[in-house]
């Protein structure tokens, strides 16, 4: 009897434990809930700007969204554009240093990676055209290498024309176009230039285009010594002449500052 005792009054408590359970297991949740969100930073961190392709730095350069997607990087506020296309091995931090200079001089740079466009040559076209809607009046093209000759064909098919055209170790086709009609289509102004011991067959295809560009105001060509092949004309033992070189010829051909 005294079992069946204990059982009927454990029978009759019961519910109240699970009330009181219930609410225990309630107050618990309530406070795990307030631990949670106390400790909850009030604000997310700031995301840090990334570096263009590593090597613009934010504040360095206007980047600008180009045919919905492709970023360019513009450097500097002058009248004077120039579209700096780079060689097929380099982005476009090959061509960086050097924009940074024509920036100093009072030209307007844009460096871009290709990729805007299907076709290359287009790629060129947008970049100019980017230029032009950001209030630059003349321009002029500079390439290395496979950018070499992709200024090459824009500047003899762009229109408006480019007012010139640097060409650092173009060699004779790209991506299977022969780039000498357009070498003797050029109107504007040109400077090749290239290396006599170039190893990429640059040494005999640029004064052939050379050679082409008979049509072309005041065409100009620069046998270097050495082996040096596109922007590194700009930075090896012939650098500084190089360099200044291009920069002579953008201001003689374009009124630049």
């Amino acid at each position: 009897m005294a079992d069946i005792g204990g059982i009927v009054g454990w029978e009759l408590m019961r519910p109240a434990a699970v009330v009181l359970c219930a609410a225990v297991l309630v107050l618990s949740g309530c406070a795990g809930q307030k631990a949670a969100r106390s400790s909850a930073p009030p604000t997310t961190p700031a995301t840090r700007p990334v570096a263009l392709d590593g090597c613009v730095q934010p504040g360095l350069a206007q980047l600008v969204d180009v045919d919905g997607g492709s970023q360019v990087a513009v450097l500097g506020t002058g009248p004077v554009g120039v579209v700096l296309s780079n060689q097929s091995d380099q982005n476009l931090c090959g061509w960086l240093p050097f924009a940074k200079m024509l920036a100093a001089r009072g030209f307007r740079a844009l460096v871009y990676d290709y990729g805007i466009t299907a076709d290359p040559v287009d790629d060129v076209a947008k970049a100019v055209a980017k230029l032009r809607e950001l209030g630059v009046r003349t321009v002029m093209l500079a390439g290395a290498s496979q950018g070499a000759k992709v200024s090459v064909i824009a500047g003899a098919t762009l229109t408006p024309p480019v007012a010139g055209v640097v060409s650092l170790s173009a060699e004779r086709t790209e991506r299977g176009r022969d780039v000498w009609p357009f070498a003797a289509k050029l109107r504007a102004a040109v400077l090749f230039v290239v290396a006599k011991a170039d190893p990429y067959g640059a040494a005999d295809a640029t004064p052939q285009l050379y050679k082409a560009a008979t049509k072309a105001a005041s065409p100009r060509l620069e046998v270097l010594p050495g082996d040096a092949h596109g922007t590194d004309l700009l930075t090896g033992p012939n650098g500084a002449e190089v360099r200044s070189m291009i920069i002579d010829f953008f201001s003689k051909h374009s009124h630049a500052p």
